[in-house]
């Protein structure tokens, strides 16, 4: 079965009316938005709780929200969220992070009452989707959770379809993101996802979207040069920094495991790196694996010794990633004593 494509919370820009009632300065706000971009969680939740009456400013409040959700303070969030949607009745993405944090609980609890917690964040998502209604994001998870939970939790593949078809009716761009990945879910249906992303792609050939979509596919197809190439075009032209470092990331994915360029392999992974480094990113430690592997790959062993040292400095717990290192190190270790 493909990987399925997730849908990742956006991070963009607060709009600058949202903080007209607040006592910092645009300069002060656009810092704080900067960690969020950088993935700083822990700075910015601490420079937050240092801002005056910072929990009776909804759009501050949301910021650290975000923060404590990407940083999984699951019970902690939860719990601030019962009093800050009473004060908030009406606030939409207040009530979507407060859903995403519903089902991290689902995720983490037992059996008997992870059903219970995946049930309310279905009904804080739908009350977030009724409060704004054009907010592509929110629609996008509640179709994702309609087609990934278990039916015992609210999961409804129909209700899915009939969303992501409806989101195609109104936005033919996202709609097509929506209904592309439902298909995914079944590898028999993978051509078909792609040939109906190609045919977005061929009215908006620059969406960034699309782009990481169809690359995303082409190397589950092991069609590495031309994910390649796409998941490049895509770090290009990405507006948000999310998008921009997930391609930069892939680019040296692909040039570390599947033997593509690696000079720009080594350009996109030290960008990303640079980008996000003493951040809370959980991927970066994957960069710099990454890296270096690719400067193994060229008998750059001292860089890609250098890489591991840092590595096994920085605490991880991924058993995935701390698998990979181990071997990777044997590797190296091979080198020196040949």
């Amino acid at each position: 079965m493909m990987k399925k494509i997730g849908f990742y919370l956006t991070l963009g820009l607060l709009s600058a009316a949202s903080f007209s009632n607040f006592a910092q300065s645009d300069t002060e706000m656009a810092a704080l938005k900067d960690l969020l971009d950088h993935r700083k969680y822990r700075v910015l939740s601490a420079q937050i709780e240092q801002i005056p009456n910072h929990q009776q400013q909804p759009e501050l409040a949301l910021l650290k929200a975000k923060a404590m959700y990407l940083l999984k303070d699951t019970e902690a969030l939860d719990t601030w969220m019962v009093q800050l949607l009473k004060d908030n009745p009406t606030h939409a993405q207040l009530h979507y992070i407060a859903a995403l944090n519903k089902f991290n609980l689902a995720q983490e609890a037992s059996i008997f009452s992870a059903a219970g917690h995946a049930k309310d964040g279905l009904a804080l998502i739908k009350q977030a989707v009724a409060l704004d209604p054009a907010d592509l994001e929110i629609q996008h998870a509640l179709i994702g959770f309609y087609s990934g939970a278990p039916s015992i939790a609210g999961g409804d593949e129909k209700e899915a379809q009939r969303l992501a078809d409806a989101m195609f009716a109104k936005d033919p761009v996202q709609g097509t993101v929506a209904k592309a990945t439902l298909l995914l879910k079944d590898d028999d249906n993978v051509d078909s996802a792609k040939a109906m992303i190609e045919q977005q792609l061929a009215a908006a050939p620059q969406n960034v979207d699309l782009l990481e979509l169809k690359a995303a596919i082409l190397a589950s197809q092991d069609q590495d040069k031309m994910a390649f190439e796409l998941y490049q075009q895509a770090a290009t032209l990405a507006e948000k920094p999310n998008d921009r470092y997930a391609s930069l990331y892939q680019i040296g994915r692909l040039a570390a495991a599947k033997q593509q360029d690696a000079n720009k392999g080594i350009e996109a992974l030290e960008q990303y790196i640079s980008f996000y480094q003493d951040s809370d990113d959980r991927q970066l430690h994957w960069a710099k694996l990454r890296l270096a592997q690719i400067h193994f790959a060229r008998k750059d062993f001292d860089k890609a010794n250098a890489l591991v040292q840092q590595l096994r400095s920085e605490k991880n717990e991924q058993e995935k990633f701390v698998d990979e290192l181990k071997a990777f190190e044997k590797q190296l270790k091979k080198v020196k004593t040949s």
